[in-house]
């Protein structure tokens, strides 16, 4: 995977969700184009979530998939 592909998929018009899986096999969700900046040197990303921003590495990323439905949460009801 290339930063390349990352900026063609934050650039696309129309704008696509689509989600970065790492490595370890986490998926990080990019809801919107605004939510992810490329470093200049391509190595890292940045991805905002909510009020909080975290970085990874590209050389962490296994793939993209595009048009990715959000996340489920794994929060419990009460009760169960």
């Amino acid at each position: 995977m290339s930063i390349e592909e990352i900026r063609s998929l934050k650039h696309h018009a129309p704008f696509q969700p689509f989600s970065i899986v790492m490595r370890d096999g986490r998926a990080v969700w990019v809801a919107q184009p605004e939510r992810i900046a490329l470093s200049p040197s391509g190595r890292t990303v940045a991805i905002y979530e909510g009020n909080s921003v975290a970085f990874f590495a590209l050389q962490g990323m296994r793939e993209l998939r595009r048009n990715a439905a959000p996340p489920i949460s794994k929060k419990r009801k009460a009760g169960e």
